[in-house]
């Protein structure tokens, strides 16, 4: 996908999973990598596959790596979203600071549901909390949002600021 769109940029996969054949086989909580190696770097769907204790750890280590942003997408509970698209195409900027956790909190439990620990709405992790570690990790310029297109996914630009 960022080949495609990127075509004229540098990039690198990293993975934990050898079998996914990804350039740089390593966990992003321990990069064995020069700081700002990067001028960015973009998590898809990946935080959330680890336990939350792992959460800061996997955002500041990629930090010391990166020159200027990290980008990440998060998943965001999704149903009241998917419900009411015609809502979200009407007052798109509405959605940017909403989460579900203010009105629903379910229980996600891992072992039924296996491969998400948490994720964004789920009771214990509202939006709030999330933001609040993402500046104790450092990132005091960053800004959050989410596309009309793909309401399930929360996306967050996090500067680098040295």
């Amino acid at each position: 996908m960022i080949r495609a769109t990127y075509p004229h940029y540098d990039h690198l996969s990293l993975d934990i999973d050898h079998a996914l054949r990804p350039q740089v086989c390593a966990s992003v909580a321990a990069l064995q990598l020069a700081n700002t190696t990067f001028d960015a770097i973009f998590y898809c769907q990946m935080l959330e596959h680890l336990t939350y204790k792992h959460f800061s750890p996997t955002l500041a280590e990629p930090r010391r790596v990166t020159r200027r942003r990290i980008v990440a997408s998060l998943l965001d509970l999704p149903l009241f979203f998917l419900r009411m698209h015609r809502l979200r195409k009407l007052l798109p900027r509405f959605w940017n600071d909403f989460s579900l956790s203010s009105i629903h909190q379910p229980l996600h439990d891992f072992a039924v549901h296996g491969q998400h620990h948490w994720e964004i709405g789920v009771r214990g992790y509202p939006l709030s909390r999330i933001i609040k570690d993402i500046e104790k990790v450092g990132f005091s310029h960053f800004s959050h949002f989410r596309m009309a297109e793909r309401p399930y996914w929360h996306f967050f630009l996090l500067d680098i600021t040295k």
